[in-house]
């Protein structure tokens, strides 16, 4: 089981105190500045100048990003989502019968 390291990551200029398991914290470090970054560009961009507008603003990018990115061989996340529902309900059903013999 990985240890839980504690550490500071700066995001436009501010400091926040984080957590995470040792084996995320690649992937959090990587999040932080892809965070920052966005945040920068847009505050750069001058139409917006509060810090929790830039946030939403990032946020809802972000989202849409994840949200029409393409998953594998080009399904979109969505349609990857409604297709693994599909295969658990198809598996429920098949196995619904079985459940007798347990």
């Amino acid at each position: 089981m990985s240890n839980t390291e504690r550490f500071t990551a700066t995001i436009m200029g501010r400091e926040y105190q984080l957590a995470c398991s040792s084996d995320e914290k690649a992937n959090l470090l990587s999040a932080v500045n892809m965070v920052d970054a966005r945040m920068q560009e847009i505050q750069a961009g001058g139409k917006i100048k509060a810090a929790d507008r830039i946030a939403v603003m990032v946020a809802l990018n972000l989202a849409v990003e994840v949200l029409s990115s393409k998953g594998v061989e080009g399904i979109q996340v969505g349609e990857l989502k409604r297709k693994i529902e599909r295969v658990n309900k198809l598996a429920d059903e098949a196995l619904s019968p079985q459940e007798p013999l347990f």
